[in-house]
């Protein structure tokens, strides 16, 4: 883990920030306020309904909560040739690079084992897979595909072929003793699928008692996918700014995301749900098609209009990512002993007893302003290093 006291280049992306900002917001504890807002005016419907929209699918579907991850790995594409073209501008050799790329993705996957818990559960409960290694595998080898391959025509293709490949081995092989395809699936009977049934027989890379494992082997195939999406949209916006105006940029982004989109709904009518859980490619497909949209969004309205006031709020936590997804789990944790239950108590649940403020309160109340003081309690403290210009990044 590196930190990094300088100031933030003049080159980077205000938007990226914004937007990467507002993807980890929902990370850091947005969505748990809703809720609780929703509470507040008697919306309690969680099957259907809005309130659906802050639960992932169990299977096949997408819901909003299920673009959050897959997001954050695109935009990682997007920050890498802004990040290749500073380091060969510096001189730095390929090889230097290419090692470079390797020890992040490898300290990726080394953190999401320790936020596993190895270090305390032991290694009977040892969870080798997990959020940090799918985008650190993920934004890896694309990077590694990026960097050897020069022209974005040749990348393009392998891109397509990669894409032809994963849709046509999800789509034909079958688990041992079960039909190929996916399109009957049903989360009961998952396992009869070829890329959980990989998973089951893998130490290291299933959940205790859990049927899926949501970050699999071989769906690392869709996560480079995701992340080369990302690479493809941030060559584009670096390499054509000053030589196209912003708005046929963003233009042109969303065209590509309207392209995407179909891509990904003609392999729905195919036969290929979306599936989260295996990075099926129509989930790929979509939800890179949503991430290219709202990226171009972003860059429309902070770097081409100039309007960059008001993502401030959002910023500061983009700038500071990696903290966020470590320091969410302290902060929101329901212990009594925790940060938050310290000072205002907890509201308790079916088998445990409400204590303190929370407690007295009760819900919905309880459950709301427990979710505001986590919310922008952990936003203060990203506000705090950012004042003091204290970035955490790896590698």
């Amino acid at each position: 883990m590196e930190v990094q006291n300088t100031a933030v280049s003049g080159r980077r992306l205000a938007s990226l920030d914004a937007f990467r900002g507002f993807d980890m917001m929902f990370i850091m504890g947005f969505f748990p306020l809703c809720v609780g807002i929703a509470h507040l005016f008697g919306v309690r419907d969680e099957v259907s309904g809005l309130l659906q929209q802050f639960h992932h699918v169990r299977w096949d579907g997408f819901h909003f909560i299920d673009s959050v991850f897959p997001t954050f790995l695109f935009i990682a594409g997007v920050a890498f040739p802004f990040s290749l073209a500073k380091s060969r501008e510096k001189g730095m050799a390929e090889w230097k690079i290419y090692l470079r790329t390797l020890k992040r993705g490898v300290l990726l996957l080394l953190l999401g084992i320790v936020y596993n818990g190895c270090l305390t559960s032991g290694c009977e409960h040892f969870r080798f897979a997990s959020v940090l290694q799918r985008i650190g595998m993920g934004w890896m080898f694309a990077g590694f595909i990026f960097m050897a391959v020069k022209s974005w025509k040749v990348r393009a293709v392998v891109f397509a072929a990669v894409s032809l490949f994963w849709w046509l081995f999800v789509q034909c092989v079958g688990a041992p003793g079960a039909p190929a395809g996916i399109d009957y699936m049903a989360y009961d009977n998952a396992q009869h699928n070829i890329v959980v049934w990989v998973d089951h027989h893998l130490p290291g890379f299933l959940r205790t008692n859990w049927k899926i494992e949501p970050e699999g082997m071989l769906s690392h195939i869709g996560g480079v996918l995701t992340a080369m999406i990302g690479m493809f949209a941030g060559e584009f916006v670096m390499k054509t700014r000053g030589r196209m105006s912003g708005g046929r940029q963003c233009a042109a982004m969303w065209a590509a995301a309207a392209a995407l989109m179909a891509a990904g709904f003609g392999m729905i009518a195919a036969g290929t749900p979306v599936i989260k859980a295996i990075w099926s490619s129509s989930f790929v497909y979509c939800v890179g098609a949503y991430s290219l949209a709202m990226f171009a969004l972003f860059y429309w309205i902070i770097d081409v209009r100039g309007w960059q006031k008001w993502s401030f709020f959002f910023r500061v936590i983009g700038m500071n990512s990696i903290t966020v997804y470590f320091f969410q789990n302290v902060f929101r944790t329901w212990d009594p002993k925790g940060p938050i239950g310290f000072f205002i108590g907890t509201v308790g649940g079916k088998d445990v007893p409400g204590r303190g403020l929370c407690g007295w309160l009760g819900e919905p109340w309880g459950v709301f302003i427990w979710g505001v003081v986590y919310f922008f309690g952990l936003w203060l403290v990203l506000y705090w290093l950012y004042r003091k210009n204290i970035f955490f990044k790896v590698g």
